[in-house]
């Protein structure tokens, strides 16, 4: 018993939809981060000097998860900087990866930006070895993944509601999605297309199996919120988390970036973290092995993790930057004061077919 697989695939020039992974949104003042006020002028003294000496100008094809928010400045900032002009494709992780898989024999894309990390473990087979020249400059714990992940920002997952809908229904758990006044009112991304989707089902079930992934406990939990969609997934993460903020949904898990953009905008949402505990993720971004364009795919990496770059995340993107010393905004809530668990991103790689395919059939089979 299967559902049927919701996916869709939008073509980006400066302007995309709103998808899903941990690329964020607007932004707000800026501040030091946690990580401490490293002196980083030296750092982007040399970065710059290092870019001149690399730029070549020529093409690069950037297939892309991030929102639009991020795009429409990154994009014509690179451009601008190296003289390379770039050809956009942008759509959700799933769709991204599995277009760079079935394009392996002659690669389009030069380098995919953006994604949930624990998404791209099916495909490392597709993508070159590249460690940044600023991968010393990361936080500890977002270094260069298997030689190949480069990591972009971090983000985390939030429960976000409308509060024109919400009344007086308390949803900061995934337990309070289970309230009988919730059905039909939960947006949940179809987990075959979204990584969001995929990553709310297996943190559900592995918290509520006690943290581990084999278990009744863990899938009955989920089997109770499946019930709850009343027979309704969303096609994607951005359209999930817009159901919410237009007022067609009540309420949805989603990412620290997307909620922040409209916390920002004062859009009537509110969002608060699971009780549970959140398990802390990260965007990555990486070259495509045998591309056309790896030279200017490198610039692109170093560009991305350039500290102007990583400021602008944690200022205008609303995300958590992964650079030492990168600033954020003062919309941000402290990291110290959301419980965290730590959990392999390579577990969730290994059970993503199991969590896929179980959610499939317990929907088909609770209609």
């Amino acid at each position: 018993m299967k559902l049927k697989k919701c996916a869709s695939l939008v073509m980006a020039a400066a302007m995309v939809l709103g998808t899903l992974s941990g690329c964020g949104s607007t932004g707000g003042t800026a501040k030091s981060s946690e990580a401490g006020s490293a002196d980083t002028t030296a750092e982007s003294a040399q970065e710059s000097k290092e870019s001149k000496e690399k730029q070549s100008g020529g093409n690069l094809v950037v297939y892309s998860a991030c929102n639009d928010q991020i795009l429409n400045t990154l994009i014509p900032l690179f451009e601008e900087e190296t003289g390379i002009k770039v050809e956009l494709l942008a759509g959700g992780t799933s769709e991204m990866l599995k277009r760079i898989q079935s394009e392996s024999v002659n690669p389009y894309c030069d380098v995919m930006l953006g994604g949930t990390e624990s998404m791209f473990y099916d495909f490392m087979d597709y993508f070159e070895e590249y460690t940044s020249v600023n991968d010393e400059f990361m936080l500890d714990g977002h270094h260069c993944v298997q030689g190949k992940l480069t990591p972009i920002n971090m983000d985390s997952a939030v429960i976000m509601w409308n509060k024109n809908l919400i009344g007086d229904i308390q949803v900061n758990s995934y337990k309070d999605f289970l309230n009988p006044e919730l059905k039909g009112k939960i947006a949940l991304p179809d987990p075959a297309s979204s990584g969001n989707g995929v990553s709310t089902i297996a943190d559900m079930a592995w918290i509520y199996n006690d943290h581990e992934w084999e278990g009744e406990a863990g899938w009955n939990f989920v089997t109770d919120f499946i019930k709850q969609l009343d027979g309704k997934v969303a096609a994607s993460s951005g359209n999930a988390h817009k159901s919410v903020a237009d007022g067609e949904n009540t309420v949805t898990v989603t990412y620290e970036g997307a909620a922040f953009a409209y916390l920002k905008d004062g859009a009537d949402v509110a969002i608060s973290y699971p009780s549970e505990g959140v398990i802390p993720g990260q965007a990555v971004s990486a070259i495509i092995k045998d591309c056309k364009n790896q030279e200017n795919a490198k610039i692109f990496i170093d560009f991305v993790t350039s500290a102007e770059v990583q400021d602008l995340f944690g200022t205008e993107f609303m995300s958590r930057p992964v650079r030492e010393g990168a600033k954020v905004a003062d919309f941000i809530p402290d990291a110290d004061s959301i419980t965290y668990i730590e959990r392999d991103p390579n577990e969730i790689a290994e059970h993503k077919a199991n969590v896929i395919d179980t959610f499939n059939e317990i929907f088909a089979e609770v209609q």
